[in-house]
Parts: C-alpha cells; structure tokens; sequence
C-alpha cells in the first residue's frame, strides 16, 4: 500500500494500516487533508480494533463473518452493482475510481444523493452536486419529478467546472432513478480540459465567473464572511486566500 512509503504517516502498526484502509481506502490522501499545512509526521492510533475483534471472535467461532471489507455506503454501492451489470467499455476504471474514493467523500457522496432524490418531488428538477479538492466527480440524478436526463446539460454544467476549476478532468454520472428509488441506470463521461473546443471557452469561462460569484453571495448572504483560511465556497478545493480573496 502506498502509505506504507508516505512521507506524511508514520504508523509502524500493520494492523492499524488495514483498517486506515478498510475505513479511508486511499489513506494516504486522507492523511495529507488531516496534516494540513503541518509538517509534522501524522500518527494514527485506534484503527485496528475491527482487525483485533474479527481475530478473537474467530477464536472462539470459526464460522464468525469477517467484517474486514471496505464500509461503502449504500447508494454508491447500488451504483457499482448496476455499473457491474453494464456492458459498456470503460465501467471498470469507473468502479474503481468510485472505490479509491476515501470514507468521508463516501459518506458525502451518499448524502447527497440521499438529500437530491428527496428535494425532487419538491423541486421538480435535477440539481448536479460536485466533489472538490483530490476527487473530481459531478452527479446528477434523474428521476419521474425532474424529467428524462438531459445529457448535454450536464456535460455543459461539468465542462463550465472544468474551466472554472482549471481541473485536467472530471468524471460526470447521470444516475437514473425508478418512481421507487431504485437505480436503473448509470451513464458516465469523462469531461477533460484538453477536449473541450476552443470556440467554446469564452461561453463557458463567463458562465464559470458567473457561477463562482453566485456560490461566494450565497455563502456570504446565508452564513457569515469567509474565513480566510477556509476552503473557497466556489468549489475549486483551494483556501480563501488562495482563491477567489482577491478577485
């Protein structure tokens, strides 16, 4: 595992590394967001008492189920269920792209799904959320109260991120829900930076500027001034300061 090389965990525990993984997969990542920008070593205590409660229940049980498997909430597993029932070419690095994703950006991520498929009845439309910093990924849902999903919307709406975020690429999915909440299907596109056309760029470079404003109001006008050593409200992943302070 690559934290086992990191220059940010000193951790000697093997034990306590399987369950920074079984708890944040890509540990090493997640230790870099705790670090900050400190540069002290991080030392991480506690994570093998799973690891240690499996061994001495077998002990005594062999039969004993092994909890030793990653903890992926259930609206992200629902759609590696479905994306391993597709057929379509390039489902597998999507999968794994969505299980490298750390713990808490699970949770997150089933959160806002959750929150989007309960707003519809009352919104009656698709609102995309999108992940910032390390994981680039966009969702919208679609179901019977927003309407049929509208492809090239959400391309657009990703593409003007990219430019925004100046980001390499971003994953896109357009999650299809049944009247019940099941999901039916998952598309999927890799929207990068280097594909977009040039013709388009000043249309979505203004439309970006209007969306970063529009985010940095309603945060300012909802809660209170932004703190500058917080992460920007745009979206970008950056500090404050090191973002939109100055613009």
């Amino acid at each position: 595992m690559q934290a086992f090389d990191s220059d940010v965990i000193q951790c000697n525990d093997e034990l306590d590394h399987l369950g920074l993984y079984l708890e944040h997969n890509h540990y090493s990542t997640y230790a870099k967001k705790v670090q900050n920008e400190s540069t002290a070593l991080i030392d991480f205590f506690g994570y093998r008492s799973e690891v240690d409660k499996f061994f001495q229940e077998r002990l005594f049980d062999s039969n004993s189920p092994c909890p030793l498997r990653q903890n992926i909430p259930t609206r992200l597993l629902e759609i590696i269920e479905v994306l391993s029932q597709n057929n379509k070419p390039g489902r597998a690095a999507v999968a794994a792209y969505l299980l490298d994703i750390g713990g808490d950006w699970r949770k997150k991520i089933d959160a806002g799904i959750v929150e989007e498929l309960a707003r519809q009845p009352n919104t009656r439309r698709c609102q995309p959320f999108s992940t910032i910093g390390d994981v680039k990924l966009t969702i919208a849902c679609w179901t019977e109260h927003s309407g049929s999903r509208k492809a090239a919307w959400t391309v657009d709406h990703t593409q003007t991120l990219v430019v925004m975020n100046n980001e390499s690429r971003r994953l896109l999915m357009d999650l299809s829900y049944s009247a019940t909440g099941e999901p039916q299907q998952v598309n999927w596109k890799w929207i990068e930076l280097a594909s977009i056309l040039p013709e388009q760029l000043p249309r979505l470079r203004l439309k970006a500027n209007g969306l970063r404003q529009k985010r940095l109001s309603n945060t300012i006008t909802d809660s209170r001034k932004i703190g500058r050593n917080e992460l920007c409200s745009c979206g970008s992943g950056k500090k404050y300061k090191k973002c939109c302070l100055d613009r």
